[in-house]
């Protein structure tokens, strides 16, 4: 009986990939098959950067080759809207015999939907399923109130986690898996890798910079654990220092896992490492937040009381938004480093979101989803959440009076102008733009329209 192994874009690596190494202590001698389905339809709909695209492509080459070290290909398929990822593994399945399948679980709502059917196909075909969880430390199911209700507001959530995280421990269950055991036989040809930029038809980005393979992402994260996380919680809020552990396009694509990140902190007793696994939690928080509350991937609020708030959408003030011509240095400083770069800081995030829900009124989906289109660390949970946490509609929403003064923020985390100065460097010239707003006036509209909440 053959196996195969199917990647998504949460779990592309080979160290501490869950289905990985069951797959591959559990597959016979027939062999282990990786499968990876490219969806550009599916990519545009859920408004994947160019540049997390390319990203991906170019960590496939990688991941490939570290396949062939355990004698497993992997196959690249390109879906179509004729033929998507439920034919395409369908496909696999059928013409290599296969009759176990592995892969790690989702919590969005298409990718539980596109489960399910490929579940019920594989069980009258007598095909085994067998998934995992592994893009979070521990299951969204498992996690529930003293009264078995879910959770809805982020220090319950962490509580339970944590003491979860410490039974792990406790009872030495916590693991990092293995690397895949090697396979005694190699069944298929797969893709070669050179074609995939050509299958899918995608430009190179020039934002994407950041360098490929779970080697650089494990160097990266050892570079974070002894150079910066002792001071993690004294600078992470200042976007011109390196202090951050710029971890999250490794994450988000599952080229290295939040287990291997904790793994490295377990034993390590100051500030800075407790902040750190406390913004980990948060992470778990907004993949826990998307299973049990779907609706906010469907562009509704959490909160739907705030349905009822009135949104500007003035167009002109939404393209200066994006284009960092607000007039505002902090704020089209952190633009021009989403659309340079491909990344923003945490700490502009919040401002950027906050000044475009808050002071120029405009809808939250707006600003999320071009967040998404531009982002190389794209994940729809973290997103999701970050945005209606500062548009005051999440569960864990800041209130609704709380809106971030930008010239406050400025001479709180950018004092020098540094950050301003590299990516803003003519907020001092004739040509800069005026202030697009009023921010004293912006506030007074944002609580009047709030309050009806």
């Amino acid at each position: 009986m053959r196996a195969m192994m199917w990647f998504r874009e949460s779990d592309l690596r080979c160290q501490d990939n869950t289905a990985l190494y069951h797959a591959s202590v559990e597959s016979p001698a027939e062999g282990l098959l990786g499968l990876f389905i490219i969806s550009p339809d599916v990519w545009q709909r859920h408004d994947m950067s160019d540049c997390r695209k390319e990203f991906i492509l170019k960590h496939l080459a990688s991941l490939s080759t570290e396949l062939k070290h355990y004698n497993i290909p992997l196959i690249v398929l390109t879906s179509s809207p004729q033929n998507n990822e439920i034919k395409s593994v369908l496909s696999m399945v059928q013409k290599y015999s296969i009759k176990k399948l592995f892969y790690n679980q989702q919590f969005g709502v298409d990718e539980i939907k596109r489960d399910e059917q490929i579940q019920q196909f594989c069980t009258s075909n007598q095909v085994m399923i067998k998934n995992y969880t592994d893009h979070v430390v521990i299951n969204p199911d498992e996690i529930l109130s003293t009264s078995k209700t879910r959770l809805t507001i982020f220090t319950p959530f962490k509580k339970v986690w944590l003491s979860k995280l410490l039974q792990l421990i406790k009872n030495n269950t916590f693991q990092i898996y293995p690397l895949p055991k090697k396979q005694k036989i190699v069944f298929a040809q797969p893709t070669p890798i050179n074609e995939l930029t050509s299958l899918t038809h995608m430009p190179q980005h020039e934002a994407s910079s950041w360098k490929i393979g779970e080697n650089q992402a494990l160097k990266t994260l050892d570079n974070f654990i002894e150079h910066k996380l002792k001071k993690y919680h004294e600078v992470r809020d200042f976007p011109a220092i390196d202090g951050t552990s710029k971890l999250s396009p490794y994450l988000a694509s599952g080229i290295l896992s939040p287990r291997q990140c904790i793994q490295n902190i377990i034993d390590v007793k100051h500030r800075g490492a407790e902040t750190w696994l406390s913004e980990l939690i948060w992470r778990e928080y907004y993949h826990y937040v998307l299973y049990h509350f779907p609706r906010v991937s469907m562009n509704k609020p959490y909160k739907l009381n705030t349905e009822k708030i009135k949104w500007g959408n003035d167009s002109t003030l939404f393209e200066a938004w994006k284009n960092a011509q607000t007039g505002f240095p902090l704020i089209d400083a952190a633009m021009n480093q989403l659309n340079q770069t491909g990344w923003m800081h945490n700490r502009l995030r919040m401002l950027t979101a906050s000044f475009l829900a808050k002071n120029l009124l405009i809808d939250w989906r707006k600003g999320e989803q071009y967040f998404m289109q531009k982002l190389i660390d794209g994940d729809l949970a973290a997103n999701n959440g970050g945005w209606q946490w500062c548009a005051s509609t999440g569960t864990d929403a800041v209130p609704y009076f709380r809106i971030f003064n930008p010239i406050l923020q400025t001479k709180k985390f950018d004092p020098q102008l540094e950050f301003i100065k590299k990516y803003c460097p003519e907020f001092q010239t004739t040509s800069y733009p005026k202030p697009i707003i009023d921010l004293a006036e912006s506030r007074k509209r944002a609580l009047a329209s709030f309050k009806i909440t």
